[in-house]
């Protein structure tokens, strides 16, 4: 897809930092694009899988701010603030484990 080419290219040409920041920009528009890309790069190389776990959480994350803005967008305060703490408690229980075992 797109976004597995762009992501290949970006870790090419400039790194893991830039992994990081165009699964972050794909997550915007589809949190699997962003998942499935960086995942082939882990298949890819299995020395950087563990570096690559926030990839993918960040492009998880993004996919759910942009969720939230537009159930705001389109249900009013009720809505949006009910979705919002639904898609914020699942970005709570993505982040949680990684954070304890990477301690």
């Amino acid at each position: 897809s797109g976004a597995t080419a762009v992501v290949a290219w970006s870790q090419t040409a400039y790194g893991l930092n830039a992994i990081y920041l165009s699964a972050t920009l794909a997550g915007f528009a589809d949190a699997h694009a962003a998942g499935a890309a960086v995942m082939s790069l882990a298949a890819g190389d299995p020395e950087q899988r563990d570096a690559l776990v926030p990839a993918v959480l960040l492009g998880m994350s993004t996919n759910s701010i942009s969720k939230i803005v537009l159930a705001f967008a389109a249900g009013g305060w009720r809505f949006g603030s009910l979705t919002a703490s639904g898609l914020l408690a699942v970005a709570v229980a993505l982040w949680l484990p990684w954070w304890v075992w990477a301690r």
